[in-house]
């Protein structure tokens, strides 16, 4: 493998990587959301369905008092007919004060649920806040790690090249070397030559 494959399937790895490390990240987020998305639509449906069953409570015991009321109107109405008139204000005033009751009830029990989902959203506040912070130190902690490790890849890298730059140096220093004996050797034998040729 030469160096530059070698390189690229270096890159190729970090990416791969980083490319993962995105996705899972996306992924959590998502999940995160859609949580987030599904608790407020259940407080929501809660919150709706305790408005629907007061309201419903409300309309029922309307409808027995004004069904109570009439039975005692007819019954009354019978044999007190002189009576009617304050039997009619006594009604009324009871019903009054029973209005009354009902509208009191009904602002308590919407001033507790207006706390109640306060609190809910307080909550649900402070649950994303900490899911948040909890998710971005996660999130740096990955990307310190990953910081780190292609660091140490790098740095790898960088002492097997200067290894390689030193290595093919030794071998150009060696090269010229044999050379340079080479050429000796040929001016030796040349002199030789020419020594055995006056000798002869």
């Amino acid at each position: 493998m030469t160096n530059t494959e070698f390189l690229q399937s270096i890159s190729t790895l970090i990416n791969e990587k980083f490319d993962e490390q995105n996705a899972n990240i996306e992924q959590k987020f998502k999940e995160q959301n859609a949580n987030i998305e599904q608790r407020f639509k259940e407080q929501d449906a809660n919150i709706e369905q305790r408005f629907k069953e007061q309201t419903t409570y409300i309309n029922h015991r309307f409808d027995e008092q004004n069904a109570y009321f009439n039975q005692r109107l007819e019954e009354q109405s019978a044999s007190f007919d002189r009576k009617l008139e304050e039997q009619s204000a006594s009604f009324d005033r009871k019903l009054e004060e029973q209005s009354t009751y009902f509208n009191q009830r009904l602002e308590e029990q919407e001033k507790k649920t207006d706390q109640l989902f306060a609190s809910h959203t307080a909550q649900i506040d402070k649950k994303i806040k900490k899911n948040n912070r909890e998710l971005m130190n996660s999130i740096l902690s990955e990307v310190d790690l990953v910081q780190i490790k292609a660091n140490n890849h790098f740095e790898r890298i960088e002492n097997r090249l200067e290894y390689l730059e030193h290595t093919v140096n030794t071998i150009k220093v060696e090269t010229d070397t044999i050379h340079l004996l080479v050429n000796k050797v040929a001016n030796l034998e040349e002199r030789v030559s020419t020594l055995e040729k006056k000798v002869s």
